[in-house]
C-alpha cells in the first residue's frame, strides 16, 4: 500500500488526536472533530505514514510530562486505568501487575496533587488491599 503524502491537514487532525487520545469519543465523533469524514479518519489511521507522524507527536508530547505535570499526569492516571482495567485476573503475576499500576497511579496523583483523581486513588487503593488479600490466597492455594 502506497503511503500518503502528508500535508497540513494530516498534520492538524494528528495533532487533534493526541489531544483527544483519551477523550472516550467514539470514531464518528472524533471525525466530526476533526472535520473528515469517518471513513477518511480509519484510511488515515491504517496508513504507515500518518502513524508515524501520529506516534513522533505522542512521543513528543509525552516526553514533556514534566514540563506539564497537571495535565500530564491526569493522561498518565487515566492511561494508567486504562491498562488497569485490561489487566486479566488469571494468574498471580496478573495480580502482581495490577497492584504495580495501582501504585503508580497512586504516585502520580499524590505527586502532582491532582484534585480528580482523589476518589479514582481512594477506590483504586480499597481494590489493591483486596488484591493484596487475594494474592497472598492465591499464592497460598497455588503452593
Amino acid at each position: 500500500m502506497p503511503h500518503m503524502k502528508l500535508e497540513q491537514k494530516h498534520k492538524d487532525v494528528a495533532i487533534l488526536l493526541v489531544e483527544l487520545r483519551f477523550s472516550r469519543l467514539t470514531q464518528d465523533e472524533l471525525a466530526v472533530r476533526c472535520g473528515v469524514a469517518r471513513k477518511t479518519l480509519y484510511h488515515w489511521r491504517q496508513d504507515e505514514a500518518f502513524t508515524a507522524l501520529y506516534d513522533e507527536l505522542l512521543r513528543e508530547k509525552l516526553s514533556t510530562i514534566e514540563d506539564c505535570p497537571y495535565a500530564q499526569r491526569v493522561d498518565r492516571i487515566n492511561e494508567l486505568h486504562r491498562l488497569y482495567l485490561k489487566v486479566k485476573e488469571v494468574k498471580t503475576a496478573d495480580l502482581k501487575a495490577k497492584v504495580e499500576i495501582l501504585k503508580e497511579i497512586g504516585k502520580e496523583a499524590e505527586e502532582g496533587m491532582i484534585d480528580e483523581a482523589a476518589g479514582l486513588v481512594v477506590k483504586l487503593r480499597q481494590e489493591l488491599a483486596e488484591l493484596q488479600g487475594e494474592s497472598r490466597l492465591r499464592v497460598h492455594d497455588d503452593g
